[in-house]
């Protein structure tokens, strides 16, 4: 399906490309869990993933000053949940951007109905 001359197929490749140039520029990316971390990697993200449960050992151990982390967790409620969390556990100079996450709201796939980041980014 086509939007404004987009394919949902598009969008998601442009979002891909985002994360691998920030990637690029330094930046890691968290997602909920496994299975996330398998639809992004079976999709061309090249950035270094790391599971919830992974930066949360990574902050106990004093290992996330100053790093900046794209937050992809899921767009429902527990996702929500969980970055309200994360933000109270990371340590202050940590840099969350929650950006990737509003970008994808505006995607055919999230208007459809998919809020997790296994459904949007797995293949068609």
């Amino acid at each position: 399906m086509r939007t404004n001359g987009v394919s949902e197929e598009e969008e998601i490749e442009e979002i891909v490309r985002i994360i691998n140039d920030e990637s690029r520029a330094g930046a890691s990316v968290v997602v909920e869990g496994e299975t996330d971390r398998d639809a992004l990697l079976g999709r061309g993200v090249t950035a270094h993933v790391l599971t919830l449960r992974e930066l949360i050992l990574g902050a106990k151990r004093g290992g996330l000053e100053g790093e900046r982390i794209l937050v992809l967790l899921d767009l429902d409620s527990e996702g929500e949940a969980l970055l309200r969390r994360l933000r109270s556990l990371l340590p202050p100079t940590a840099k969350l951007d929650t950006a990737l996450r509003e970008r994808i709201r505006g995607t055919q796939r999230y208007r459809h109905g998919r809020r997790t980041i296994q459904q949007i980014f797995m293949a068609p």
